[in-house]
This record gives C-alpha cells, structure tokens and sequence, in this order.
C-alpha cells in the first residue's frame, strides 16, 4: 500500500513538475514589431547618438572605412538623414551627450585616426547653429568605447578603455558652465559599457572588459545624490557593444556584440529587465534613440553581412504599450 501510495504521489508530483515547465514555456517575450524606413546615405558604425527630443545626433561615425569628422542629424517627421556639420575633429569611438541647459552636444574621448592615439580634449556642438569649438580644456580621462549622459545641468562621463588593453572603471562630472571636472566614485567594475540616466540615478548594462576579454551582465546603479553605486539586477546574459535609449522610466538595450538581435528593456520604477522578441535587423555598435514613443534603431557592424561588416538599416517601433507595463 505504502509503495503504491509513493508511485501515485511520485506521479502527481512528476504531472505538476511538467505542468510548470509547460506553462513557462507557453510564457513568451512581448514582441517587439519595427517598421523599414529609408536606409542611411552609408553604413554607419560606432555612432555616438545623442537626442535633444526632436533630431537624433551621430556624432563622428565610422562610414564605409572611413573616420569620419560629420555630424550627422535625423528628423524624424520626414525619416531622412542630413549633415549637420562636417567641422568635428577626426576620431571615432567617442562618447557624446546632449545639454538642455544650453542646448549643445559636448563630445569626449575617441580614437584619432584609428590606433590608441585618444583625442584627449573637449569639443561642443551648437545644435541650434552647427558651431563647433575645441574647448581648449584637457578631459582627465579620455577613453574609447566610453559613455556620456547629462542630468540636471552636469554631464557624466564613465568606463571606456585606454591604451589598447586598460579598461577603467572612472567616473567624472563635467560642468559645461564652468568647464570643470570632477572625480566621482568610481564603477563597480572595469568596463566599457552604455548607460542612461532616470531620476537622478545613472543605470549602466552590461559592457566589456578588454583587459579581462570577457563581458558583464550586470545592471549598475549610481545615485547621483549620494555619489554611490550599487548592483540592482543582471541582465539575461552578458552583453557589449550595445546601445540605449530612455522613454520615461523604462531604458531600452539595444544589440550586442554576440546575440546581435538582443532587445528589452529595464524598467527603473520597479526594477524588472523584460527581453523582447522582434524583428529588428541584428547588429552590434550600433544607435538607438526614443522621440515620442518611437524607438529608432540604425546601423552598426554585423557578422553576417559583407559589407565592411557595415549595415545602412534604420527601423523604428512603436513603444507606447509597454510604457504602463
């Protein structure tokens, strides 16, 4: 009786088991839809993308073989690409912010003409007049594949790599006022990595230690106000080479250097990442930018193209439902 007792409770147990994994397995990803728009003029790799709400900047980006010195502007009403500027100095690699506060992009680091010389100063972009001014100041930590986002009047710059195989875990504010840097706590960890700002508090995710050769999953917290950071949550995998773009409280990852096709979102208000199906083309190194609840994603390298490894796509989605989730 026991014994028979145990195969039938061994059995339930077994049904319910399988019941859950089924039921999990049913559990998919929200799916994600793009629509084609008009390719880019050029592949375009590495771009550093910025918005100001109504154009999304690439500054210096990589064009078929080339480094380039434009700045390169997207108006989303007529889903066309022009040139901004052709003025910036030549780097690519770079990190770039946009500043409400005065309405110019300010551009850090970057590798000169390719190789480990990094441009080591400041340059700022008028983005109502095209002017562009080497500030004439020194950046205390110039990197390639390093970020930039701006809150509340400062921009803060963090990660990046120097001197071909150095990745840092540096953060700096820069104050566009006063032109002045300071050192703030450094990162959890050595990476170069992409990362966004939402109330007042610096999300990083994931990124690349080139020293190390492996990559992060982790989802790093800074609050601004207290100067610290924190780990809040890790991502599906590790993941590089990505992008980001904000919409409200959530923070879109975009791409990565190994699963090209890699696209969620975290959600800051209660700390969840939820992985997206789509079908965005897959890419690495490439942008992304949200402007009234479109999620514009362009560019980049990819694997399985021939290109220069280059690719001219431009897709954008609809975000506006998932914004209450």
């Amino acid at each position: 009786m026991r014994s028979i007792f145990f195969n039938l409770l061994l059995t339930v147990t077994l049904f319910v088991a399988d019941a859950s994994i089924v039921s999990a397995q049913k559990t998919d990803a929200p799916y994600l839809k793009f629509q084609s728009l008009n390719d880019l003029p050029t592949v375009l790799e590495w771009p550093a993308t910025v918005t100001d709400g109504r154009y999304v900047y690439v500054v210096n980006p990589y064009t078929s073989a080339r480094i380039t010195t434009a700045v390169i502007r997207f108006d989303p009403k007529t889903a066309k690409w022009a040139v901004a500027s052709t003025a910036a100095s030549k780097k690519i690699q770079a990190a770039a912010a946009w500043s409400p506060t005065d309405s110019h992009i300010y551009v850090f680091g970057g590798t000169v003409n390719g190789g480990w010389k990094i441009f080591a100063g400041v340059e700022s972009i008028n983005t109502n007049t095209g002017e562009i001014k080497d500030l004439g100041i020194i950046n205390p930590m110039p990197t390639v594949y390093g970020c930039a986002a701006a809150w509340d009047k400062l921009i803060y710059v963090f990660g990046g790599t120097q001197n071909a195989d150095h990745t840092i875990a540096s953060m700096y504010s820069f104050d566009p006022q006063n032109k002045q840097f300071t050192r703030l706590a450094d990162m959890p960890e050595s990476v170069q990595t992409a990362g966004a700002i939402v109330n007042g508090v610096l999300y990083t995710f994931g990124g690349f230690d080139q020293f190390l050769n492996t990559q992060s999953k982790n989802i790093n917290a800074y609050d601004i106000k207290t100067n610290t950071w924190k780990t809040v949550a890790t991502l599906p995998r590790g993941i590089s080479s990505n992008a980001v773009a904000v919409c409200g409280d959530l923070i879109f990852v975009v791409g990565d250097y190994n699963e090209e096709t890699f696209l969620g979102y975290y959600n800051t208000s209660n700390n969840t990442f939820v992985k997206l199906n789509s079908n965005m083309t897959g890419h690495r190194a490439g942008g992304a930018a949200v402007i009234n609840n479109i999620l514009y994603v362009f560019g980049g390298k990819t694997n399985y193209k021939t290109t220069l490894g280059g690719i001219k796509t431009v897709q954008a989605a609809d975000i506006s439902g998932l914004l209450d989730k």
